[in-house]
């Protein structure tokens, strides 16, 4: 019984790994399928989601027909072992009480303590699954547990600036992705941003959605300064009143307690967008970076967020990444970059002066 045991034990560790790795991906197509159903449903996938997830759920299906015949197998093998047992107990307890060797209640005590031990045996077997389950989850802590990140977050090592006046300068600056070396985004980058300069980089369409916490509107606007456990209350309203969201505050029943829901599912695009941007200025930055803050809004949102982000950039030096022009020709500089170089640096005017084709091609596409 204890040997049937150990082969189920390992038998449905072996299984446990190939279903959870299935499921996994089971579970990536489903999230990124709900997650993108309009373009889904745009592009008539359905029926190819469906067949992908249902391809990826055969390889736990499968598993668990082997898995049923292999666990009934081995139960089948603990439980008849017990009643071999019993039917030898019976068998050998006769003859001894035939010859006078032990007496009838030895035979009904061990009988009884044999079954008693054989029903546990069977009942530890049965949680066999149960067992790996948590074996695989114990493993699963104890290596997020030991895992060492490769920036310590909290060390105060390297050069600390003070006084920092809002001034940057970039110069031969190289960049890709780790998951795209073969890409390079950056090539010799050199930018020079003067204190309270705009300055927008004109480098494609790339949607982007501001992100909120199942919490009330005045923690999602305090975790912008997490140099701080408890921010006032008066610093929160006076960067809300700086990205125009304060009013839209005031009026909801529980003012800044107000739950944003999931993914700040109560809020609407451009409601999301401001607090975004007051959790920005929460900390007072010299500099701001906006990577497409008005791309995901309708005209009458994006006016809304345009004039918040307007008043926010005043006294800061800013960094745009343009998605439509209303955002970016008020810009005291304009980057237009190709192949990860700039091509053509200038104000609104000064670019439609040159007459340059790529300055040209980007505003039709912002446009």
């Amino acid at each position: 019984m204890i040997a049937a045991g150990f082969l189920q034990s390992r038998l449905m560790t072996g299984f446990a790994s190939k279903d959870e790795k299935a499921l996994e991906n089971a579970g990536k197509i489903a999230v990124e399928t709900i997650q993108n159903i309009r373009i889904v449903v745009q592009l008539t996938k359905e029926d190819y989601f469906y067949e992908e997830y249902s391809k990826v759920l055969e390889i736990p299906y499968r598993s668990s027909i082997k898995r049923a015949h292999a666990f009934g197998l081995f139960y089948a093998i603990t439980a008849s072992v017990s009643f071999f047992a019993m039917a030898a107990l019976l068998i050998v307890g006769a003859y001894l009480i035939d010859k006078n060797k032990i007496s009838f209640e030895d035979v009904l005590i061990v009988m009884y303590r044999v079954m008693f031990s054989a029903q546990n045996l069977s009942l530890t077997v049965s949680l066999t699954p149960d067992y790996n389950k948590a074996i695989d989850a114990g493993e699963k802590i104890l290596d997020l547990l030991d895992r060492k990140s490769l920036i310590d977050n909290t060390s105060n090592n390297g050069e600390q600036i003070e006084n920092f006046s809002g001034e940057l300068e970039f110069n031969g600056i190289d960049f890709i992705y780790p998951t795209r070396p073969e890409l390079r985004v950056l090539k010799g980058f050199n930018l020079k941003i003067k204190s309270g300069q705009k300055i927008a980089l004109v480098v494609g369409i790339v949607f982007q959605e501001p992100i909120l916490f199942d919490m009330s509107i005045r923690e999602n606007i305090s975790y912008g300064d997490n140099n701080r456990d408890n921010i006032p209350i008066d610093e929160i309203i006076q960067a809300a009143k700086n990205a125009n969201i304060h009013q839209f505050i005031e009026q909801l029943l529980q003012g800044y307690e107000t739950n944003c829901g999931a993914k700040g599912t109560q809020l609407s695009g451009g409601e999301k967008q401001r607090i975004t941007i007051a959790r920005a200025l929460l900390r007072n930055p010299k500099i701001l970076l906006l990577d497409e803050a008005t791309s995901a809004l309708d005209s009458e949102n994006e006016k809304i967020v345009q004039d918040a982000l307007d008043k926010a950039q005043i006294n800061r030096t800013s960094i745009t990444i343009a998605h439509r022009l209303s955002t970016i020709q008020n810009s005291d500089i304009i980057c237009v970059l190709h192949n990860g170089r700039i091509v053509e640096y200038g104000n609104h005017q000064e670019l439609i002066e040159l007459k340059g084709r790529d300055y040209r091609l980007a505003l039709q596409k912002l446009k």
